[in-house]
């Protein structure tokens, strides 16, 4: 018995998929014109956010880099709103190359960069920055990291930053960004031993150049960590290997010296 021949099908799936398309983008060229002038009165609600990020999503980067031009005027204070700072993020994950956008990242670096690690909603403009901008912004970010790195280390959302930052071994400014992290034995025993600072460490034992060291330092101070909830976590990751040629390219962690105890800043010289 000859086979049944399938029935051509009704509907092309293909072609309504392209239509569909086509007549969302139409309707987001509409809006755009609507929302031209009114970006700043709309980012600043749940609704507003949402019909931006729907924006992004539809338009093309040229045709939605007004967005990023009318958020410029208060780059800053947007990039830490708690509605439109996910607007901002959006626009430099998918529009970073456009002038608007880079002008957008300039003007929020050129704000208290400092804040803008350790804020709640800042961080994810900073961290799409260090993603997708252009290099000298992200060397200014790592800068930034590097000049307080222990505090940084040691922060809810701003070690989540330092970690990034860590893994970015193409920018000049890692380099010491690593070594202040890494500081001395004691320092980095302690950042160990911190709920969020040992995540920081990890990202360090991901570096196949210190590596060593750092597995060094650790097991050098095995039988304090092993007693932490959180550093013991770390006696037992594995590393990957390191090339020979690339261990030289970092000193060994400093080895423990005499020194006075930390201090809270503002607390009194001892007697």
């Amino acid at each position: 018995a000859s086979s049944a021949v399938p029935a051509a099908p009704r509907v092309n799936a293909t072609e309504l998929r392209e239509w569909l398309a086509d007549m969302a983008l139409a309707a987001a060229r509409v809006v755009s014109v609507r929302l031209h002038g009114s970006v700043v009165e709309v980012a600043g609600s749940s609704a507003g956010k949402a019909l931006l990020s729907d924006m992004l999503e539809q338009l093309p980067p040229r045709e939605s880099a007004f967005i990023a031009d009318e958020l410029s005027h208060s780059a800053f204070h947007y990039a830490i709103h708690y509605y439109s700072s996910s607007v901002v993020t959006m626009l430099i994950q998918r529009c970073p190359e456009e002038p608007s956008t880079q002008r957008l990242m300039e003007r929020i670096i050129a704000g208290d960069l400092a804040h803008l690690c350790i804020h709640k909603f800042g961080n994810t403009v900073a961290s799409a920055i260090l993603a997708r901008g252009i290099p000298r912004l992200q060397g200014q970010i790592v800068g930034c990291l590097t000049r307080n790195a222990q505090r940084f280390s040691r922060h809810r959302v701003a070690s989540q930053l330092v970690e990034q930052a860590l893994q970015r071994v193409e920018l000049p400014e890692q380099a010491a960004l690593v070594a202040a992290v890494m500081g001395t034995r004691s320092t980095l025993g302690k950042l160990s031993c911190h709920c969020f600072g040992m995540h920081v460490v990890r990202g360090l034992l991901r570096l196949p150049w210190v590596c060593d060291e750092v597995r060094a330092s650790l097991e050098a101070q095995e039988n304090r960590l092993r007693r932490d909830r959180y550093a013991s976590q770390l006696l037992g990751f594995e590393a990957p290997s390191a090339p020979a040629s690339s261990r030289a390219r970092f000193g060994a962690v400093q080895p423990e010296q005499d020194q006075e105890p930390e201090k809270e800043p503002g607390a009194p010289a001892p007697a």
